[in-house]
Parts: structure tokens; sequence; C-alpha cells
């Protein structure tokens, strides 16, 4: 069954997300103070780790991994985080 569903991320520089294979990975946003990152998945599918990285403006790339930009976020702080895919 293809569905949404939603994740929680801490915020640091490389986080491992497990969810259905296969899933797309469609937003990443603040909410509530969190950052969650939703994907639609297929339930039916077996779970496989996802690396999310986590860059704050003015960070250097990592220059031994291929990233796919997923979005940006703004704290109430002022700082400003990027969200990217090992891919």
């Amino acid at each position: 069954m293809k569905v949404v569903y939603k994740y929680d991320v801490e915020i640091k520089s490389c986080v491992r997300l497990r969810i259905p294979g296969g899933g797309k990975i469609i937003k990443a946003a603040l909410q509530r103070g969190i950052l969650r990152i939703w994907a639609e998945v297929n339930t039916k599918n077996g779970d496989h780790f996802r690396y999310i990285r986590i860059l704050a403006t003015g960070e250097s790339f990592p220059e031994d991994v291929y990233l796919d930009y997923i979005d940006t976020i703004f704290l109430e702080n002022g700082l400003v985080f990027h969200i990217y895919e090992e891919i």
C-alpha cells in the first residue's frame, strides 16, 4: 500500500533514516520545532537505510559522496540548513 510517512530527524551532519525500499523523499521542514522528512512509501517493501546530510549555510560539501538536494530549513534563531540525501 502506498502512503506518505513522516520521520523525525535530528539536526546533525549525517543521519541514518530507515524507510521502506523505493521510498521517495518529498519534503523536509520544521514542524513544531522538529526537523521532519516526509516520504511516499510502499508499506509492502522491506525497510532500507537512507543517509541524509544536513549542511549549514557556508559549510563545505563532503568530497567523497554525491548529494541530491531535498529542501532548506530556517530555524527561529536565524540558522539555515540545507538537507540532502546521499546517492
